[in-house]
């Protein structure tokens, strides 16, 4: 009897240290794992603000440059250099946060110009082509702006 007396002390301080151990090991790992998904929320803010920051300065843009002209009936004259110089390399910044819709029209609009500038001209309405993908273009960012507007304002 006296033994095991002398072994319940030693054995409750164990397993008090043990439960205390337990208890604080699984309240760190929630808080850790808590404050990455704080983090990663975060960064997930951060590359939309980013994205968003790209697409204003291209409404900016567009709406201080022409860049499509109306020649009259059905045809338009886009810009290429205004651009080239101004708004692709804005594009091109952070090409890799734009969305899908707007990544894709750039790239399609740059095989168009790239392919006129190869034949030193567009070929059978190409042009027109370019001018529609440059709205859609713009639309999608205007698109998106607004999402965000009603998502978070």
């Amino acid at each position: 009897m006296e033994i095991i007396e002398m072994l319940i002390a030693p054995i409750a301080t164990i397993a008090g240290l043990l439960v205390g151990s337990l208890s604080t090991y699984f309240s760190q790992s929630r808080m850790k794992e808590k404050e990455l998904i704080r983090e990663n929320e975060k960064e997930k803010q951060k590359i939309l603000l980013d994205c968003l920051d790209v697409y204003n300065q291209i409404l900016k843009l567009d709406g201080e440059n022409i860049l499509v002209s109306h020649l009259g009936g059905m045809f338009d004259s886009f810009k290429i250099e205004t651009y080239k110089e101004k708004i692709r390399p804005i594009l091109y910044s952070k090409f890799h946060l734009l969305n899908k819709d707007v990544a894709d029209s750039v790239r399609e609009m740059d095989n168009l110009i790239a392919e006129a500038s190869y034949y030193e001209e567009f070929i059978d309405g190409q042009e027109q082509y370019l001018v529609s993908l440059y709205h859609k273009m713009i639309k999608a960012i205007e698109k998106h702006l607004e999402s965000f507007r009603d998502t978070h304002i």
